[in-house]
């Protein structure tokens, strides 16, 4: 069942005998493969079957928040302030206020989250982003070794440590960083993040070999990955390719 649904032969999966649990690890899965839409689609099912999951619960509204569906996002969060426990309404919040740019609104939920007892990798990774968007490089650089601590083969969690160490202008500890990285997430998005290291140090052709590689790597590359190979085109100068 669960190898059908992530190939998308819904005639086998259909046909499958299947546990509600096995739903709920496929939202799980297709969210941090970034599938957002199939994870809400997955995670609706897996709450028919299980209204009581707030493990599917948290996953489609946080695929919703990526999707930039405020809106539903927003009432679904409402809806759950009835039964899930304070510190995830307090997460699912701030991660909202975080996409939509609110960082210091953001800052002061995942503070609250800590406060009402949320602890993991995600929780301070996700303070030490909006602390790094606001210009705390101190106080984020210490999330994110809490974050490290805790989860140090987290590739999102390793990926931001890569930004902030770079942006303090440690390029030995952000190479050292991406070593990691390059160990733990695709390729895709390892190529991406070296591309922009190597752009802030100003090897503007190393960064641009970096991202071509990471387009290469990815039968269907992410926005983020394209949008950064324009970038690099542009700035040596390749204005036709970047078109």
């Amino acid at each position: 069942f669960r190898a059908a649904r992530l190939a998308e032969v819904p005639d086998v999966a259909a046909n499958a005998v299947h546990f509600a649990n096995d739903l709920i690890s496929l939202v799980e899965t297709l969210y941090h493969e970034r599938k957002y839409n199939q994870a809400i689609n997955l995670g609706e099912a897996a709450l028919a079957e299980r209204p009581d999951s707030s493990t599917a619960l948290n996953y489609v509204i946080r695929a919703l928040i990526q999707e930039e569906r405020w809106r539903e996002a927003e009432d679904r969060i409402n809806e759950a302030r009835r039964w899930l426990p304070l510190r995830d309404i307090a997460f699912l919040t701030g991660f909202l206020d975080r996409k939509r740019g609110r960082h210091r609104a953001a800052i002061e939920s995942y503070r609250e989250a800590e406060r009402f007892g949320k602890t993991g990798a995600s929780l301070f990774r996700e303070l030490a982003f909006c602390l790094f968007m606001e210009g705390r490089l101190t106080d984020a650089a210490k999330a994110i070794r809490e974050a490290l601590e805790r989860h140090g083969d987290n590739p999102y969690v390793v990926d931001l440590w890569v930004q902030i160490v770079a942006a303090q202008g440690d390029f030995d500890g952000a190479r050292s960083a991406l070593e990691r990285l390059q160990a733990i997430d695709k390729p895709v998005h390892y190529l991406r993040r070296l591309s922009r290291v190597e752009l802030a140090m100003g090897n503007h052709t190393a960064a641009r070999a970096a991202a071509l590689e990471a387009v290469q790597s990815d039968p269907e590359p992410p926005f983020e990955v394209l949008a950064q190979l324009a970038y690099c085109d542009i700035e040596v100068g390749l204005l036709f390719d970047a078109e």
